[in-house]
């Protein structure tokens, strides 16, 4: 099912599948919009949970523009949304940036969210070295820059950040360039957005939720030791590698990627409240 819900002045387009499991809300990071992430959910709903894909505000085929704050407005309309179609607590699947909004709802409203679940988010805070920290956030507010200028040339070099397969932007499919381009052009706010790259990892142990991190085997490797130092600051967490992939994994090796969350989201629920 294909629909609009209007939040926050603005209008979110989404699919649902439905089913009889719990709950699951995937949440796109800069790199595309829900497209992308069609094979994960199918996955997902295959194995009878309850999938919502959507596009965030100015993304896709949601109406709208990113403003100057975009984790905490989409972290707001994400909450307005569950809301809306009354879906909650859900399960948090984020992909990249968009780690800092899930983030945000579960610190803001901790009532909507089940678990956490991220792919190499940027947390670079977390890194411990300072240099590299503004080295990386210097190049992704570069990119940020580029973007509505230069899209295509700004997604590639977004990639090759990202991602340490040299070949990884060739074995994308013409729609996923398209996709990725398209997001390039309008995601220079979120790269500039300071929330976007921190993790309030003092806050997060609070909430109980059960978090799984994962990194693909050809990620860059600051995700891998961001996550390290996220892993050692949550206590209830689980963390996975998906091989032969890296920063792109719901759309160069989706059933192995669904393998992994379907394990963690099947046997690690949170009762809802």
């Amino acid at each position: 099912m294909a629909g609009r819900v209007p939040v926050g002045g603005v209008e979110l387009a989404f699919d649902r599948r439905e089913g009889t499991g719990d709950p699951v809300v995937i949440v796109p990071g800069a790199w595309g919009d829900r497209r992308g992430w069609g094979a994960v959910a199918r996955g997902l709903a295959a194995v009878g949970l309850d999938l919502l894909t959507y596009d965030r505000r100015g993304h896709g085929e949601s109406s709208g523009a990113v403003g100057s704050s975009p984790v905490r407005d989409d972290a707001s309309d994400l909450a307005q949304l569950l809301e809306r179609v009354d879906l909650r607590p859900v399960h948090l699947l984020a992909g990249g940036t968009a780690g800092g909004i899930v983030l945000r709802l579960a610190y803001d409203r901790p009532e909507l969210v089940r678990s956490l679940v991220f792919h190499d988010p940027p947390f670079l805070d977390l890194l411990g070295r300072p240099p590299e920290e503004e080295r990386l956030r210097a190049a992704f507010r570069q990119m940020g820059d580029d973007g509505a200028a230069a899209p295509a040339g700004a997604a590639r070099a977004y990639l090759r950040l990202v991602d340490a397969d040299p070949g990884a932007w060739d074995s994308l499919g013409p729609a996923d360039r398209t996709a990725a381009i398209e997001g390039a052009s309008r995601w220079g706010p979120e790269l500039r957005d300071p929330e976007t790259f921190r993790a309030d990892v003092e806050s997060l142990p609070s909430l109980g939720l059960p978090v799984l991190v994962t990194t693909g085997e050809h990620s860059a490797p600051f995700f891998g030791r961001a996550l390290e130092a996220l892993g050692r600051s949550v206590p209830v967490i689980a963390s996975a590698t998906i091989p032969e992939t890296g920063h792109l994994p719901q759309v160069l090796e989706p059933e192995r990627y669904v393998g992994v969350l379907t394990t963690f989201l099947l046997e690690r629920n949170v009762p809802p409240t």
